[in-house]
């Protein structure tokens, strides 16, 4: 479905993130934005610090009581180095979630490398097994941060990826459209592939964990296989 080569991670890593969330300036949510890059190692350090105290916090006491003050604490930082580097509790989240997909990014282009001269079926199992390990990259933590993207503002941003993922999928489509069967609209076939498997997924690290597995997998593929193959081409 979506065609990664050996050397396309850079191309498609933005498809699985959920966007530049951090570090970026010039836009109206600019003030939630990381302040600045930590360059040095003890600056690494510390910033890798505040987003592990981060998690802890949003994990174990939720959003509300996540404020810079305990997350500072737990991190065992001033509050002022906590402010050096992320100016709002909002700045943490969105750094937090940046640091989330990219794990997620690199499962999934792991997987996928060498897939793209794979056949259909082949190619298509094999990146819902790869989205589905994606979302096995700290599951809790994935469902706390979804279910404070309202508070973070950042589902603007998802829909930009979004809308690039719909260019991708759709070309993969058009190139194989021979071995498809007849799709008159792809942009609409697009649009529900693209939900269908993200709505899957998601409701699926929400509310049911513990369905992330081979059952999935085997249950998604023929979904989307008999969606996309002619029958002749159907696994029996």
């Amino acid at each position: 479905m979506i065609h990664m080569s050996d050397h396309s991670y850079i191309e498609y890593e933005p498809l699985l993130r959920y966007g530049p969330l951090a570090f970026r300036t010039g836009d109206p949510i600019a003030a939630t934005r990381a302040r600045r890059r930590p360059i040095q190692s003890r600056s690494k350090a510390t910033v890798d610090a505040i987003l592990e105290a981060t998690t802890r916090v949003l994990r174990d006491e939720g959003y509300d009581k996540a404020s810079t003050n305990r997350i500072a604490k737990v991190a065992g930082v001033s509050i002022g180095s906590l402010y050096q580097y992320f100016p709002n509790k909002n700045s943490l989240f969105l750094a937090l979630l940046e640091q989330h997909a990219e794990r997620q990014a690199a499962t999934v282009a792991r997987m996928l490398a060498g897939m793209h001269a794979a056949p259909p079926e082949q190619l298509i199992r094999q990146t819902v097994e790869a989205l589905l390990a994606a979302h096995r990259v700290d599951p809790e933590l994935h469902r706390v941060l979804m279910e404070q993207l309202p508070h973070i503002e950042a589902v603007r941003e998802i829909r930009k990826i979004e809308k690039t993922l719909a260019v991708l999928v759709r070309s993969e489509l058009e190139k194989r459209r021979s071995e498809l069967r007849d799709l008159p609209d792809l942009e609409l076939v697009t649009f529900i592939l693209i939900h269908t498997v993200e709505g899957l997924t998601h409701s699926v690290v929400m509310e049911r964990p513990d369905l992330l597995d081979d059952r999935l997998v085997d249950e998604i593929t023929t979904l989307i296989l008999r969606y996309l193959l002619p029958r002749d081409r159907l696994p029996e």
